[in-house]
């Protein structure tokens, strides 16, 4: 029944998407009950889709390098291949599917590329910053729910790690 008090039949004839007859029942009785509670348009599609399952920092850093390979400069792609490639290299990272990456992991990885590694924080930054713009990516292509989005921060570099060059040394 429309706001206007006129009345539209729609005849609808759509998969349950399983082969159990039981469980089409059930399928068919859910439906049913979402239309007569106003949840559905009669048009839409039911059961909803199931959305894939998202895919591993590995799966997806195929996709965003080839991205990047058309949408970057030649730098901003050397970058990402650095970056992306040293975060490959720690496999609770890569292996770990990007809806289930927690801060804990990002940690865990600067940890061990400070204190095992030995490297730099500035280079452990630059990691993070892929990281960043690999995930906002994959939120922007609906790979990863925006809900799921955690906060990458950067590390604390040092006073010593950046200098300003005076206008003399520019000169020179």
């Amino acid at each position: 029944t429309n706001a206007d008090g006129s009345v539209e039949l729609f005849r609808i004839r759509q998969s349950a998407r399983t082969t159990n007859k039981k469980d089409a029942v059930e399928v068919q009785n859910e439906h049913r009950r979402a239309l007569a509670m106003g949840l559905i348009h009669p048009l839409e599609v039911w059961p909803k889709p199931l959305s894939p399952a998202p895919p591993t920092l590995r799966e997806f850093s195929v996709e965003f390098l080839r991205h990047a390979e058309t949408n970057c400069k030649s730098g901003t792609l050397r970058f990402y291949k650095g970056g992306i490639g040293r975060l490959l290299n720690f496999p609770a990272l890569a292996n770990t599917p990007l809806d289930k990456l927690t801060n804990r992991d990002v940690d865990n990885y600067c940890r061990y590329r400070l204190e095992v590694a030995k490297h730099d924080a500035t280079t452990v930054n630059a990691d993070l910053r892929a990281l960043r713009r690999l995930r906002k990516l994959a939120v922007k292509w609906g790979k990863l729910s925006p809900n799921a989005a955690i906060t990458i921060n950067e590390i604390p570099e040092g006073l010593s790690t950046r200098r300003a060059v005076s206008p003399a040394e520019e000169q020179k």
